[in-house]
């Protein structure tokens, strides 16, 4: 490839982000990265350039680095402006605490997405969520998020955990416990840095998700629309796991809409949702966990917010380990839906 002169931030001590590696393609060719959408392959290196790109794990200062080339201290120095310029060198000269290991985490995510990871590890950092569930997918979405670093994770869980929910981010010790706090306990232990108080009523949490529940009450609908709160259901058809759609109020399809398509297509839908109101889903905790996953994914997606609408914009996703399938399903705004959302 031609080499980037573009001005980047050449980090102080570089290093590759966690998961990325350099590998020698042949005497003179390097290749960052395996991924064909994101690999960048650097021809025509001189073998000292090469092999610094190929030991590049933070030990050594970008001075230490310019030393160690000698003569080929220009090719790289464009090099390395080259692969930051493409998201795939952060700084490791940061004294680490406890964000260091969330901070380099969101490098990698931010890469695939095109977001400078400085400002993804800092969205998500700014963000509060409240999860919302009585089901094993309300502690495993938010011990999730805190592991991604996202930095408010709050619960709205009633009841206390059994003994059936041992194993999804339970401990024994929690049986019994109020399922709120054991859930915070679960999320201070992934990452002590993520907060796990009430959200303030006076602002809201920038995302509220529904776990479990396999149809929210219509007025809890009614409410979440009339404040414009942004919500998000992830739940279990059958063992079957569903996440979304994405309710940005005004902006996408709303759980009314997909409830009119739902009638369109089902008449005997209506009688059938008001029967499963308020009751949990359930399913094997390989489930659980991968559900819990695809939905963090598609939250830390939306909390990305750049340009480009997520997956989950007007559609769920369904995810079925046994067939191995992951199902985008579309629900685009109804035409007799009041949410105000345009068509299309």
């Amino acid at each position: 490839m031609t080499v980037d002169t573009t001005t980047s931030a050449r980090p102080p001590r570089p290093r590759f982000i966690p998961g990325v590696r350099a590998v020698q393609r042949n005497h003179t060719d390097v290749q960052v990265g395996l991924d064909p959408r994101h690999a960048v392959v650097i021809d025509n290196l001189p073998p000292a350039v090469a092999r610094l790109l190929r030991s590049l794990d933070g030990t050594a200062t970008m001075a230490a680095l310019v030393e160690r080339a000698g003569a080929h201290a220009p090719v790289l120095r464009r090099v390395l402006d080259t692969l930051a310029s493409r998201g795939l060198l952060i700084d490791a000269s940061t004294i680490p605490d406890r964000h260091d290991v969330r901070r380099q985490d969101a490098a990698l995510w931010a890469m695939r997405t095109g977001m400078p990871h400085d400002v993804f590890a800092q969205r998500i950092a700014q963000t509060s969520i409240v999860v919302s569930g009585e089901g094993g997918l309300a502690v495993a979405v938010a011990q999730v998020l805190a592991v991604c670093g996202v930095g408010h994770v709050a619960a709205e869980s009633a009841g206390t955990v059994t003994r059936a929910e041992i194993g999804i981010s339970y401990r024994w010790d929690d049986i019994g416990r109020r399922r709120r706090d054991a859930i915070a306990t679960a999320v201070s232990t992934a990452n002590p840095a993520t907060a796990t108080v009430p959200v303030p009523s006076d602002r809201g949490p920038d995302l509220l998700v529904f776990t479990d529940t396999l149809v929210l009450p219509p007025h809890r609908v009614d409410q979440l629309m009339g404040e414009r709160q942004p919500h998000l259901p992830v739940r279990f058809r059958d063992g079957v796991g569903v996440v979304g759609p994405l309710v940005l109020p005004g902006r996408t399809s709303c759980l009314r809409c997909a409830d009119l398509h739902r009638c369109d297509l089902d008449r005997a839908w209506s009688r059938v949702a008001n029967q499963l109101i308020g009751r949990t889903g359930r399913a094997d905790p390989a489930s659980t966990h991968a559900t819990a996953a695809l939905a963090a994914g598609q939250i830390l997606r939306t909390v990305q917010d750049g340009g480009e609408h997520p997956p989950l914009w007007n559609a769920t996703l369904e995810l079925d380990l046994v067939s191995g399938d992951v199902t985008r399903r579309t629900w685009l705004p109804h035409p007799r839906c009041t949410c105000g959302a345009p068509p299309g």
